[in-house]
């Protein structure tokens, strides 16, 4: 089950725990935040090396 399905469960049509709703959206993107954080550097360090005059 993909993590987004997971974490609605925690939703009903009745009664929402949004605390813990939002807290699972929090721990669910920290992964793609790190990955985010890797790639800029990657790509920031590809952009300024082409730039370099030698």
């Amino acid at each position: 089950m993909p993590l987004a399905l997971g974490v609605m469960q925690f939703s009903s049509d009745f009664e929402t725990d949004w605390g813990t709703l939002f807290a699972g959206y929090v721990i669910s993107s920290i992964p793609l935040l790190c990955v985010f954080a890797v790639a800029m550097r990657q790509f920031i360090s590809g952009l300024t090396s082409g730039s370099i005059k030698a």
